[in-house]
């Protein structure tokens, strides 16, 4: 919809709902589709554009969460030597 169409929208609507411009909205047009009236404008273009972020949750050798049963260990790592050695 055009601001006219959506103004003419919102004016029929007359406050029984709440109204939403979605689709094809850009930061350019947000303050021309404001002015309309519409309660909610989505622009997809805030997350379509947003950049990624690397991020980690890394824990250190020390960290040991308390555990109501003891955890299966399939590879002993403080024994890979000798693991190793029975292997051959």
């Amino acid at each position: 919809m055009n601001p006219v169409q959506l103004r003419l929208a919102v004016q029929k609507v007359k406050g029984r709902a709440k109204t939403e411009a979605s689709g094809g909205v850009n930061l350019a047009g947000v303050q021309t589709i404001a002015k309309t009236g519409v309660d909610f404008i989505s622009i997809g273009a805030l997350t379509h554009s947003a950049h990624a972020v690397d991020m980690g949750l890394d824990f250190g050798n020390d960290f040991n969460p308390p555990r109501s049963r003891p955890r299966p260990r399939l590879f002993d790592y403080e024994n890979e030597e000798e693991d190793e050695d029975e292997m051959t």
